[in-house]
């Protein structure tokens, strides 16, 4: 199919001139697909009306400001958020620029669209009508080359001879149309929740009481305050009297009274014309309550916390953060997995969806942004632990790698030391020998400790806890300096009280021989511990 022909519509260029229209049985006379969901001749001819009289189309729905906000942020909030595919890298993955579908899901999906506006569009199809399609043009090898949004009123899924195809309308010259078929592989389809697994429910249509009730409230708040939320009035006339003095009294009371312009005029009567006026108010008649709870139905429609629509409900959130994480996990984190399977399913190859070589994935740390504090306590422990390194950690936040390589190196408690490194770095000499001068003062303090123990009987065992305790804070600079997991001041002080007991008479060289004892123990390859 040439992209060389006229195109009086980009949207739905791979078809023809311009967006096919809806059809109206209703009215032959009006020719098929000379009418679309949003013109008067729906409005006369499509559909029954809703309870409160309101019949709802496309526009009537996104001119209702909550309906408006709530489909603008989530699509808004899915297509800012970076959609990549990746490969699969050892046990690891990473993007993969050379990916035919890399740049139409990051930079440019067709000649007139960017990336955002291609997923702004297919995300707000699929949240008013069910259904986001997009048509994916690919070459003669059968790469994708450019994917454009198909009209989700006028394309739908089918089956036929046990296989399944799309159908959908389209201009192929003015006022000519046709109805085709599509590859089921070249139809990116983003489903809202269904019935059959096939097509997402119409949400304008299964929701349309709701929708209409909520527009007809606002019109009658529209009409209440036109003409200043003045309570309604009757005029009695005298009989006898004239129409045309009838008509005239009231044209005149309307241009006195009627609109803001003319706010607590004094308005005057003649000619035995009596005022009779009915006690009504905006509370009374509860305009207010109901347009604050048709805007929370729309939010819960939508899945968004009353908030995000401009209600001021209170909340049940302690902070902005955990109800903007709320958002994302309720209402973003679904739909970018529908995103993420369609995507997988049609611009990945067999090999590479069976192989699980690749996939089409949401950068979702991008939504993290909204509080520093929480970012910084993330990245802490995920650098503390050795499951980030620095130049992630960095990258998260659009920030380029440490020079030379030091932000490659992974850390671990304790001690915050290079995993895997071996051999350990030995600390300088003049840290070595004040840890190992700590060690030895330590240790012939526990000793002379043991031998007054020892000489006025008591029993050595009682003493393992407070020597333990003593060699703690010697025994943990060890471990941090050196890595030697073993250095345990129980085992130490267990080891100086079996040494204590083994001697016949503990005498003065006994301080000597502990304290030998124990720094060979703990440094055991240093002949002048």
């Amino acid at each position: 199919m040439s992209m060389g022909q006229t195109i009086h519509s980009p949207i739905f260029a791979p078809f023809g001139f311009g967006a096919p229209l809806s059809r109206s049985g209703e009215n032959p006379a009006v020719p098929l697909s000379q009418i679309d969901s949003d013109s008067e001749f729906y409005e006369a001819f499509a559909g029954p009306k809703t309870t409160s009289g309101i019949r709802i189309s496309r526009k009537k729905a996104l001119g209702y400001s909550a309906v408006w906000r709530a489909v603008n942020l989530i699509s808004s909030k899915i297509a800012a958020l970076p959609l990549k595919v990746f490969k699969a890298v050892g046990k690891g993955h990473e993007v993969d620029y050379a990916h035919p579908a890399y740049p139409l899901l990051v930079r440019k999906p067709n000649e007139y669209m960017t990336a955002m506006t291609l997923k702004e569009t297919l995300q707000s199809h699929a949240l008013l009508r069910g259904n986001g399609y997009g048509y994916v043009y690919r070459d003669r090898d059968g790469r994708p080359t450019e994917i454009y949004p198909l009209n989700p009123e006028q394309t739908w899924p089918m089956r036929r001879g046990g296989k399944l195809w799309y159908v959908t309308e389209v201009e192929i010259s003015e006022r000519t149309y046709e109805t085709r078929r599509l590859r089921a592989e070249d139809v990116l389809h983003l489903r809202g929740l269904g019935w059959d697994g096939l097509v997402g429910y119409d949400v304008i249509t299964i929701l349309r009481e709701t929708l209409g009730k909520a527009i007809a409230t606002r019109e009658h708040g529209t009409r209440f305050f036109a003409n200043d939320a003045r309570p309604s009035i009757a005029l009695e006339f005298p009989n006898g009297m004239k129409d045309t003095a009838i008509e005239n009294v009231i044209n005149r009371w309307s241009r006195m009274n009627q609109g803001l312009e003319n706010k607590h005029k004094t308005g005057f009567l003649r000619e035995g014309v009596k005022l009779h006026t009915y006690s009504t108010n905006a509370r009374d008649s509860q305009l207010t309550e109901n347009l604050t709870f048709d805007a929370m139905d729309i939010a819960n429609v939508f899945g968004l916390p009353p908030r995000k629509l401009g209600l001021d409900q209170g909340g049940g959130y302690n902070s902005l953060f955990e109800e903007n994480q709320s958002v994302h996990d309720d209402t973003l984190d679904p739909w970018c997995r529908r995103w993420e399977e369609a995507c997988d399913l049609i611009l990945l190859t067999e090999e590479q969806q069976n192989s699980e070589s690749h996939c089409c994935k949401f950068v979702r740390n991008a939504v993290m942004r909204s509080n520093p504090d929480q970012r910084s306590a993330f990245y802490t422990k995920m650098i503390e632990n050795g499951l980030m390194c620095g130049d992630e950690a960095r990258a998260l936040e659009d920030l380029n790698p440490l020079p030379d390589g030091k932000g490659q190196i992974f850390y671990m408690k304790p001690g915050m030391v290079p995993v895997g490194t071996e051999p350990a770095p030995e600390p300088s000499s003049d840290v070595t020998d004040a840890v190992r001068k700590m060690l030895r003062n330590d240790t012939a303090r526990m000793a002379r400790r043991l031998t007054t123990q020892a000489h006025r009987k008591a029993d050595l065992e009682e003493q393992i806890e407070p020597v333990s305790d003593a060699l703690e804070n010697v025994c943990g600079v060890i471990r941090a300096l050196t890595r030697k997991m073993a250095v345990d001041p129980a085992a130490i002080a267990r080891k100086m009280v079996d040494f204590a007991k083994e001697q016949p008479e503990i005498g003065p060289d006994f301080e000597q021989k502990c304290v030998e004892m124990v720094m060979k123990t703990v440094f055991p390859e240093s002949k002048n511990a």
